[in-house]
């Protein structure tokens, strides 16, 4: 159990809590390049339409590397294609928390919730989303996405 004292902020909580997942033994039960090599047969699978045999190599990965974003990501894109949306949702939550300044995820989550017909859950993501890639270079593709997301979710939903 990390030790997180009273007056430890979130994000020191959150960096003890995964500092000690990564120390799990599990964790170091696959080397480098067998995590790797494991990694090429689920994005085979994945390009193949085989999800449920991707999800089979993403429970081993992400069990044995919880915190690995990458990993991770597969998952909740994997949850997403075979319509496991609210599993999804909460992977993408986690990778939020595991990369804060990644706007992708915040995005991800919006979209989760629009899929789980939640928009006004969505809306404040897909703000956030577009205040924080405005203008950020390597960001107009998300930037547009979520104001596309945004225009389409509010259409109709404000009464005139």
């Amino acid at each position: 159990m990390p030790q997180i004292s009273e007056n430890s902020s979130p994000a020191q909580a959150f960096a003890a809590t995964r500092a000690a997942l990564d120390a799990l033994p599990s964790s170091q039960r696959l080397t480098a390049a067998e995590a790797e090599a494991v990694y090429a047969m689920v994005h085979s699978a994945i390009v193949q339409g085989q999800y449920d045999t991707a999800l089979k190599y993403l429970s081993l990965l992400t069990f044995l590397k919880p915190t690995e974003p990458r990993y991770l990501g597969a998952l909740a894109l994997t949850y997403k294609k075979v319509g496991l949306t609210a599993e999804a949702y909460k992977v993408y939550c986690f990778l939020a928390l595991l990369e804060p300044a990644e706007m992708r995820h915040p995005l991800a989550v919006a979209e989760c919730h629009l899929l789980l017909q939640e928009p006004e859950r969505a809306w404040p993501l897909l703000a956030f989303v577009i205040d924080s890639s405005q203008g950020v270079a390597g960001a107009e593709k998300l930037h547009q996405r979520a104001q596309a997301l945004l225009n389409l979710s509010t259409q109709g939903s404000v009464s005139d």
